[in-house]
């Protein structure tokens, strides 16, 4: 059995392969365990990667583009004379890890935790282009980084703060018995560690006009890493020479100076973090990527949070190694004890996981199309979608919702949304735990919902997960269902009545790589809701429909 995993970030991907479940070891690209994620498109139109496109990017930058993964909802770009797909551009980088692990039996793809489902399916098919047919799963980044935290008991919760080269991410995760709930997570998609060279290179004074020939080239990018070395020499010395282009003199630069100029912008980054925990107890906030190697960061994050940050010890490498989940320990001299029958209950998170397969199950209980969103939750937090195409009619059946009040107190979450509070009926109340999840990039917040609650529901030792949305605009509900529309080899099985714990109406059954769904809607449009399970899992509609009724004891 050989498993491969693969963090695709926006400067450098890192992979890691396993062999007969023992230890993960990460793979090497040229030598070394980071293989930049920059394309250069030749001039007889193969695409190369790694330091061959960067080495190439001096003669003819028009050619190259450095960071495919923040060109993800872009569909093609223009490299010299010809439109390269993402998907191509993405395929190429994979291509080059698959290069080095030929003929896995099982790939993992690690993604942001906020990645919609387009985004997702982008990468799958990226994977498929790069060769790899067979099982390929994905997991949510902050849950692979989480997987290492093994000292976190089940009940508990950790944040992860991810701070690579272009983007920072934070997730708030609560360990279950098998895996990890993304219980809130959000990101900086326009600041990470390349800010704060910039930043660095601003305040020396050496910034260069756009070149325009090779040799001006050359020597922007030779300035450009004599820069990001020194200030990574920076995180482990108190001060350092950084040689600048004539005519200007060396830099002497001091660790203080460093923290003095770059502060204010980190302090951007873990107030994100703080707002993103809120008032949820955590036990250890996780270092993730390249850029927190940086002293002051842990220090910003601990004034603010409370708490003294887990700097791991290769914070590049920590999501591709965690993206495997934990290798099966079979102890040679002891027998294996079964865990005793008082061990909480296993469950999988609310959308992107440790390794996924995409599925996600949606139920609109109510008024208004809604959508399913995320073909690939994970073992950990629910993505959302992220394009808008030509939504299908509203559907003009009426649905009634239940007119009495649930038999239990709905959860706090609901933060006492009466009409909310109607609409889910009898089902929240007997949810094993609900957030709110507004303020975390979800889908309530993309289609700016006026609540948006998210609840957790173990069937068969199965994750499933209810979204409930209202709104005072009847769009959200269908820009959700668009959603669904958009969505690469999306099938509509059927659309028929279908009654169940109170909620009665019409009902698509959509087949879609990302996971199979069950979509409900009624014909008003200010509330709806969506249901399915974690991506580890893809059960069949049946299946769906059935743990929906277990849920409401229909």
């Amino acid at each position: 059995m050989r498993e491969l995993a693969v963090d695709f970030g926006t400067s450098n991907t890192v992979a890691a392969l396993r062999t007969q479940g023992g230890p993960a070891r990460l793979l090497l690209f040229d030598g070394w365990p980071v293989l930049p994620s920059a394309v250069l498109r030749g001039r007889d139109g193969t695409l190369v990667v790694g330091q061959e496109a960067l080495r190439g990017a001096r003669l003819d930058p028009a050619r190259f583009e450095p960071h495919p993964k923040e060109r993800i909802d872009d569909g093609e770009v223009l490299l010299g004379d010809a439109a390269v797909p993402v998907v191509s551009l993405i395929a190429a980088v994979l291509r080059r890890v698959a290069a080095e692990a030929p003929a896995p039996d099982r790939v993992v793809l690690t993604h942001p935790a906020d990645w919609y489902s387009s985004r997702r399916a982008v990468l799958l098919e990226a994977a498929r282009e790069a060769g790899w047919h067979g099982d390929v799963q994905l997991v949510a980044e902050p849950v692979a980084a989480a997987t290492q935290a093994a000292d976190v008991p089940p009940g508990q919760a950790l944040a992860v703060f991810d701070m690579g080269g272009g983007t920072t991410d934070v997730a708030v995760l609560r360990r279950t018995g098998t895996g990890w709930d993304v219980l809130a997570e959000a990101g900086l998609p326009d600041f990470g560690g390349r800010d704060l060279d910039h930043l660095l290179l601003e305040h020396l004074g050496a910034e260069l006009n756009r070149p325009n020939d090779a040799a001006g080239r050359r020597a922007a990018r030779a300035l450009a890493e004599d820069v990001r070395a020194g200030k990574e020499a920076l995180s482990q010395y108190t001060q350092t020479d950084i040689p600048l282009p004539h005519p200007l003199p060396d830099a002497h630069l001091t660790r203080q100076e460093l923290e003095t100029l770059v502060e204010p912008a980190l302090r951007r980054a873990v107030e994100l973090l703080a707002k993103t925990v809120g008032t949820t107890p955590i036990t250890a906030v996780y270092l993730v990527g390249g850029a927190t190697r940086m002293p002051l960061v842990a220090r910003l994050i601990s004034q603010r949070i409370g708490l003294l940050p887990t700097i791991v010890d290769s914070p590049e490498t920590s999501v591709a190694l965690g993206a495997l989940g934990p290798a099966p320990v079979i102890p040679q001299w002891t027998p294996i004890v079964p865990p005793p029958p008082s061990l909480p209950r296993s469950t999988p998170m609310p959308v992107p996981p440790p390794e996924p397969k995409q599925s996600t199950a949606a139920v609109v209980t109510a008024v208004g199309l809604v959508v399913l969103a995320l073909g690939a939750v994970t073992v950990a937090a629910l993505l959302r979608p992220d394009t808008v195409g030509t939504a299908t009619p509203i559907a003009s059946t009426p649905v009634s919702v239940p007119s009495s009040a649930p038999p239990e107190p709905a959860p706090a979450a609901f933060r006492e949304d009466e009409q909310l509070i109607a609409f889910a009926g009898p089902a929240a109340a007997k949810a094993d735990d609900c957030v709110n999840a507004l303020g975390t990039n979800s889908q309530g917040d993309m289609y700016q919902a006026r609540n948006h609650v998210r609840c957790r529901f173990e069937v068969d030792g199965v994750a499933y997960f209810a979204n409930y949305l209202s709104s005072d605009d009847a769009q959200t509900c269908r820009q959700l269902n668009q959603e669904f529309v958009d969505l690469p080899d999306t099938r509509w099985l059927s659309e028929e009545p279908w009654t169940g714990g109170e909620l009665t109406g019409k009902s698509h059954d959509i087949e879609a790589p990302s996971g199979n769904t069950v979509l409900w809607y009624a014909d008003t449009n200010s509330l709806c809701a969506f249901f399915g399970a974690g991506t580890d899992h893809n059960p069949s509609m049946a299946d769906v429909h059935q743990a929906w009724k277990t849920v409401v004891g229909a």
